[in-house]
């Protein structure tokens, strides 16, 4: 029978992976309760912890504490990409001025007000946007590198059903890399409807039948406020493929990296 987890052994875990330098190295705890779950993630802080973005994740409904530690530049990239995208959206007239003021990106803000099921949870996205004034995130990034797939959507579960609906729009970007290459893939998840999944890499074959880069809405990002007066709700946000390949093959230094950012 496995031992149980104490706070000194999740900090002895934590800095071994962190003196082994591995990188994207994710810990798995079960059978965790939420007050050990709030110790471990305060120990987080500490000098010996806090300057190695430790990403820290609690599900009260299956007891189950991961940290993903060591992040590489592979994992981090996808947010980046988002950030490009954003800029982009502002630069073209997408997005009105005011939403500078309106929106907040970030990256880690830690959420632990979820709801139902979920209630206890404790959560940091890899980047999102939160809207000023609400208790949650409108939209998530959330990106797998050594987490698996089912494990992607146990957090997009989390935001969407924990959030009581303030999370509109999750986003999964998986990332495997294998001997047959490095294989991506977007998915959006939406309340309320059916997944929308898009192949990243390798990229397909656009002579035949040109990708379409899949978008979110202003509606989404402002979640249940009202846009700003003058715009449009279903004003379309462009999520431009092309720029995540680039960020991908960059951060993973591959030799065929091509430069896409160009909406």
């Amino acid at each position: 029978m496995p031992q149980a987890l104490s706070l000194s052994s999740f900090k002895k875990q934590l800095r071994a992976v962190i003196t082994d330098g591995v990188q994207d190295e994710l810990l798995t705890f079960e059978g965790v309760d939420r007050d050990l779950a709030l110790k471990c993630y305060d120990s987080l802080s500490t000098p010996q912890l806090r300057d190695h973005k430790l990403r820290f994740s609690y599900d009260s409904s299956s007891q189950t504490l991961t940290v993903f530690a060591m992040p590489s530049n592979e994992h981090e990239c996808v947010a980046d990409w988002l950030v490009k995208c954003w800029g982009t959206w502002l630069l073209e007239g997408l997005l009105p001025r005011s939403s500078m003021l309106d929106l907040s990106m970030m990256g880690s803000p830690k959420q632990d007000k979820f709801a139902g099921r979920f209630e206890g949870s404790i959560k940091l996205p890899d980047y999102c946007f939160k809207m000023r004034g609400l208790p949650f995130p409108t939209v998530v990034l959330e990106t797998g590198m050594s987490e698996s797939y089912a494990k992607l959507l146990r957090d997009k579960d989390i935001w969407i059903t924990g959030s009581a609906g303030f999370t509109k729009v999750v986003l999964l970007v998986k990332i495997t890399r294998g001997s047959g290459g490095v294989t991506a893939f977007l998915e959006l998840w939406r309340t309320n409807s059916c997944p929308h999944r898009i192949t990243v890499l390798p990229e397909p074959d656009q002579s035949r039948e040109p990708q379409q880069d899949p978008v979110l809405t202003l509606q989404d990002l402002y979640g249940d406020c009202e846009v700003p007066a003058g715009t449009n709700a279903d004003q379309e946000l462009p999520l431009y493929l092309g720029w995540l390949r680039t960020c991908i093959y960059q951060a993973l230094d591959l030799t065929n990296a091509h430069n896409q950012y160009s909406p």
